[in-house]
């Protein structure tokens, strides 16, 4: 979902979830934002959004945009309901 351009390996089987790297999602020193802020990326994304040396800015925009297409697959495939 993450799909990061001249980085996304297009490969399903290298599929990961990717965290939030942002302080208002949980992250923190040596902690991990909680598992509902996160997207699916491929290994090579989710290695750039971590790693990857571009501005925060950019980083942000992007899991933004994973996290959207994400919760929306979720959604659609019956994978997150609403409680009755």
């Amino acid at each position: 979902m993450f799909q990061v351009p001249g980085v996304c390996n297009g490969n399903p089987e290298t599929t990961v979830w990717c965290h939030s790297n942002k302080s208002t999602d949980g992250k923190g020193a040596m902690l991990k934002a909680h598992d509902c802020f996160g997207a699916f990326g491929c290994y090579a994304c989710h290695t750039w959004y971590d790693q990857g040396k571009t501005n925060r800015a950019t980083k942000d925009a992007q899991f933004e945009l994973a996290f959207r297409r994400t919760v929306l697959y979720c959604w659609l495939n019956g994978l997150f309901a609403v409680a009755a």
